[in-house]
């Protein structure tokens, strides 16, 4: 992917500060990814659940080397 060329919000931003670590612009490209690629379908959803466990994956210094599992099925 290019880049989120969906420019529908279909779902709001579920991050408690849009202008922090998650934009609307990043959002926009998870919508699209659930609803383009069939590996990813509920991917939104799901992340809407766990945001607050999501956000702790992306402020992580060492994302790949958490001992917890990800968030969600992912």
């Amino acid at each position: 992917m290019a880049g989120a060329t969906q420019v529908e919000m279909t779902k709001p931003n579920p991050s408690d500060d849009h202008d922090s670590w998650l934009s609307n612009k990043a959002w926009l490209s998870f919508l699209e990814m659930s609803s383009s690629f069939k590996q990813f379908a509920n991917f939104d959803d799901e992340f809407i659940k766990n945001v607050h466990e999501w956000e702790k994956v992306y402020n992580s210094a060492a994302p790949e080397a958490m001992t917890t599992v990800w968030p969600g099925k992912w």
